[in-house]
């Protein structure tokens, strides 16, 4: 497998564009009808951290606990449900166990911990009380996936090539590429080392299918776990089923959902409005929720799904939990 060394150099910076359509009496319609914040928010905590840390990417095990990677902070921190931190580990460094900008986490059925160390070019593994087991080189480590049921592991590399592991780090497989056509992919254009800090999150179904936030193309891709492309759903746009900056998703396969968090932004600001999009497992819209607020424009950069069907979401510093489970069904 190639390796290539390079450094990424910052997180994205961008215009204000916003959902047209968005003024003060659509605002207002949303958050009455359709904001989580009203009726569909049951929990949210502080992340605890030390300055400016950066949560980024968020996992859930099947004990339902909250793993939260902290891309500044150079951490993991684990919680319980209820945003009890339970314990930490992790500092800024090349050595086992030290980070380089940690971004997304996955959690196997076992529950254990993947992490993608973006800078260190590498996936570390680690299990639930936070100890070293194992890692392996990449040549991008923005995001990442575990297909329990198959312990496979997937990333994304520098050429939009999503790539499958064992859970031990042995290489598998890839397909894909950098392009706009059916299994193509265009992950934060991963070349561009001045544009690559909003990396697609991925998820996959019981079934073992991949689904990718290919989010400079403004969709979503779906893949068998061989490989084969399965379909796609998703424009530009800030309509439902539409994406302008997308970044998270999760997957309820209990009760067959997707969940996608848009920005309207890349940076978050004055300007963003984050929601959270709903749609069968086959691309069909269902329905989509604001969930900003006047006070806090901050994006929705992760999302991960408990096994009660909540939807959890990390924005700004805090971790925020909604029961859109059968709403808008």
């Amino acid at each position: 497998m190639r390796i290539i060394k390079f450094v990424t150099i910052g997180l994205l910076i961008a215009g204000a564009t916003s959902f047209s359509g968005c003024n003060k009496e659509d605002e207002a319609k949303d958050k009455d009808e359709d904001n989580p914040h009203n009726s569909d928010l049951i929990g949210s905590w502080n992340i605890t951290s030390d300055g400016n840390v950066i949560p980024w990417g968020i996992a859930v095990d099947g004990n339902g606990n909250v793993y939260i990677s902290e891309l500044m902070g150079n951490r993991i921190g684990k919680y319980a449900s209820t945003g009890t931190l339970i314990t930490t580990w992790g500092t800024f460094g090349i050595n086992n166990g030290q980070f380089s900008w940690p971004k997304y986490i996955a959690v196997d059925g076992d529950n254990n911990i993947y992490v993608a160390d973006e800078k260190n070019l590498r996936i570390q593994k680690f299990n639930s009380a936070g100890l070293y087991v194992t890692k392996w080189e990449v040549d991008f480590a923005g995001t990442i996936a575990v297909d329990k049921l198959n312990k496979w592991v997937y990333t994304v590399d520098v050429s939009n090539v999503l790539q499958k592991f064992d859970l031990s780090g042995n290489f598998m497989m890839q397909w894909g590429g950098t392009g706009t056509g059916d299994g193509q992919l265009m992950l934060s254009n991963q070349n561009d080392l001045s544009n690559q800090g909003m990396n697609g999150q991925m998820a996959v179904d019981k079934a073992g299918n991949i689904y990718v936030v290919d989010n400079m193309n403004f969709r979503i891709q779906k893949f068998s776990s061989s490989g084969a492309y399965i379909m796609k759903w998703g424009s530009k746009g800030n309509g439902g089923g539409q994406f302008l900056f997308p970044c998270g998703i999760a997957i309820d396969s209990a009760n067959g959902f997707v969940y996608v968090a848009d920005n309207s932004t890349q940076n978050g600001g004055a300007g963003n409005i984050a929601r959270i999009e709903k749609f069968d497992l086959m691309g069909k819209f269902i329905k989509q929720w604001i969930v900003t607020d006047d006070s806090d424009k901050s994006q929705v950069m992760a999302l991960a799904v408990d096994k009660d069907g909540n939807v959890l979401s990390i924005r700004g510093s805090r971790v925020f939990k909604y029961a859109f489970k059968g709403i808008g069904s």
